[in-house]
């Protein structure tokens, strides 16, 4: 073991291909601790100074100006070797550390490869595994006991090395939480990935993404919902190919129905009933944010006094109350609204659609406090 300059260190060339960096509070939290602590565990680095393990800890010294660090030098036989210290050492010192589900899969598919692990079904079993095309010869292993070492399933294993090969707009949408990894692989298994993009496209919120509007509003995209966006995609393209192949082709004739004479004034009422709903949403949020601020007061508070417990009694019912009243009063002041519902077939899609997204909002916060109470 021997101390080097921080500067003289460089990132592994792959590591950005299979981790992301620490961000946000962690990150925070992890310079206050090499800030009052030091680099306890030494950086792992080759020959040549190539950093194998201790990325993270080398850019929060840099970060700090601490210039020297200890470090230990590793000597490996070939390129495997350092890959596979690169992927255990990591995942092993940052435990679940998470990162994008391509990165995910990326992982997972190179420790197969390391491992000689064979790309077969579910229902792969025993120690049968290829052999390894290069000189250093790692510890054979199977899927399941893969899958065990990296906290999931078989299944999930196979889904995390499916979402490994996610085209940049699909994985964005997974990064952002617009879609889920289940709802990136049904596209998947369903489109191919040139019609993946223009899929994405088709929905209008790749420059969303961009602008951050989509995250800052929340917007989700479900299974169910992408299946319909999906299934109105394929009878477009299945149209507009027929079109191509046979110009001649006559096309479906659309009914325009006639505009009702008090549409706009509908329309706008419809809208101001919305952008109510909107704000009532927004308003449950802050306060979902301040209770929850408050609760993680409270709950640093009973850890330094242990004598606080009626105290946090307390102002758990004092919020139970407020929720309470706060749901009372958004029905009494909302709840009105609700005949709407009987005429929901009568309205334009636009509008029904955005009074049904309203209804399921609210149905989908119920749903969240419900499922974490313990009936």
């Amino acid at each position: 073991m021997q101390e080097f300059n921080v500067n003289e260190l460089k990132p592994h060339p792959r590591n950005n291909e299979f981790f992301d960096d620490i961000n946000g509070e962690k990150w925070k939290e992890f310079l206050e601790s090499i800030n009052s602590r030091g680099v306890i565990e030494p950086i792992v680095i080759t020959p040549d100074k190539t950093i194998v393990s201790g990325h993270q800890r080398v850019r929060a010294c840099k970060e700090l100006g601490i210039e020297k660090v200890m470090c230990d030098v590793h000597t490996y036989d070939d390129n495997d070797q350092i890959l596979q210290d690169l992927l255990e050492t990591n995942v092993r010192q940052r435990g679940d550390i998470g990162g994008s589900a391509q990165k995910v899969g990326k992982r997972i598919k190179e420790l197969e490869r390391i491992y000689g692990i064979r790309n077969g079904s579910l229902g792969f079993q025993g120690n049968q595994h290829e052999v390894v095309s290069n000189n250093f010869k790692a510890p054979q292993k199977t899927q399941e006991e893969l899958a065990n070492e990296m906290g999931m399933t078989v299944q999930s294993l196979h889904n995390y090395k499916m979402l490994a090969d996610m085209i940049p707009e699909l994985s964005d949408l997974v990064d952002t939480g617009i879609v889920t990894k289940t709802t990136a692989l049904a596209i998947m298994k369903q489109l191919p990935p040139a019609d993946q993009k223009s899929f994405i496209e088709s929905l209008s919120i790749t420059d969303e993404i961009a602008n951050e509007k989509i995250e800052a509003s929340g917007k989700k995209y479900t299974q169910r919902d992408m299946q319909k966006y999906i299934d109105d995609y394929k009878r477009e393209k299945s149209r507009a190919d027929e079109l191509e192949r046979n110009p001649k082709v006559v096309t479906e004739t659309v009914t325009v129905k006639e505009i009702p004479a008090d549409y706009n004034e509908t329309k706008e009422k419809l809208n101001r009933y919305i952008k109510h709903c909107e704000n009532a949403d927004s308003l449950l949020k802050k306060e979902a944010e301040k209770n929850q601020k408050l609760r993680s007061q409270l709950e640093k508070k009973q850890a330094e006094e242990n004598n606080s417990l009626v105290q946090f009694q307390k102002e758990l019912k004092d919020q139970t109350l407020f929720f309470c009243a706060g749901v009372a009063n958004f029905l009494e002041r909302w709840g009105g609204y609700g005949w709407i519902a009987e005429h929901i077939n009568e309205l334009p899609d636009y509008e029904r659609r955005s009074y049904i997204s309203a209804a399921r909002n609210i149905e989908g916060f119920a749903k969240v406090i419900l499922t974490n109470i313990d009936f």
